[in-house]
């Protein structure tokens, strides 16, 4: 039987102790995320189904999305983050990556051939870290870009801010996510990018997410106090 786990993460007023901290959101909502997403723990895989929407709070219409793909930072020892010597796989398997099944908008636009990466800071030509989305049309200001993304992400081995070591999982930076961006001077827009662990879930993001994991196979003689103690060698970061 699967067990399943909701998290739902909403930055909108919370309580502590029965009290209102935030009767209000300090900043506009501008991105939001609803996922429902599986781990494999066999294959070491997380696939999930993802709504992602933005909001051009801009006075400009913008023609194009970026999405950081944190986990392809894991994908070879020639990306940015690899290459500087702070990791390697643990064999074959330990490589680590996400890829795009199918990305559409809300228009019902195939948007998977539009993709491409690119390597704002350092031009790596090999660093997959960072996804350009050409838009059918541009999302004009005051408007909402909605996006239905199918995905799978392989988690890597071993753990460094993510990853899997035997049976424990800790689930982090394992979704694409819509990357922030910033105006210059000059009045160009700039990504703010960076490798692996520069982009932090902004406060501005509402995120609901619906986990499921395969069943655990244990063996029959194991009590289910054990069981519950095995399955909670898990941890997902919504992030």
């Amino acid at each position: 039987m699967k067990r399943i786990l909701l998290v739902f993460l909403c930055l909108l007023p919370f309580t502590a102790g029965g009290q209102v901290i935030v009767d209000k959101p300090l900043s506009a909502r501008l991105t939001g995320y609803d996922i429902d997403v599986t781990l494999d723990p066999e294959k070491h895989t997380v696939s999930g189904l993802m709504t992602a929407w933005w909001v051009n709070h801009s006075s400009m219409p913008v023609g194009e999305a970026m999405m950081h793909m944190y986990l392809n930072a894991f994908s070879s020892n020639k990306s940015t983050f690899a290459s500087g010597g702070g990791w390697s796989a643990a064999g074959d398997d330990g490589w680590g990556w996400v890829k795009i099944v199918s990305m559409k908008d809300n228009g019902g636009n195939e948007l998977k051939g539009s993709c491409s990466y690119v390597a704002p800071d350092d031009g790596n030509e090999n660093d997959k870290t960072v996804m350009r989305v050409v838009l059918p049309e541009p999302v004009a200001p005051g408007d909402t870009l909605v996006l239905k993304i199918d995905f799978i992400s392989k988690l890597p081995s071993p753990i460094l801010r993510t990853g899997y070591k035997k049976d424990f999982y800790f689930v982090a930076q394992w979704s694409p996510s819509l990357v922030s961006m910033r105006r210059q001077v000059c009045g160009s827009a700039r990504l703010t990018a960076g490798i692996v662990t520069s982009f932090i879930l902004p406060q501005s993001s509402i995120r609901t997410i619906r986990f499921t994991m395969y069943p655990l196979h244990f063996h029959r003689n194991l009590s289910q106090a054990r069981g519950e103690c095995l399955l909670r060698r898990l941890i997902l970061v919504a992030a």
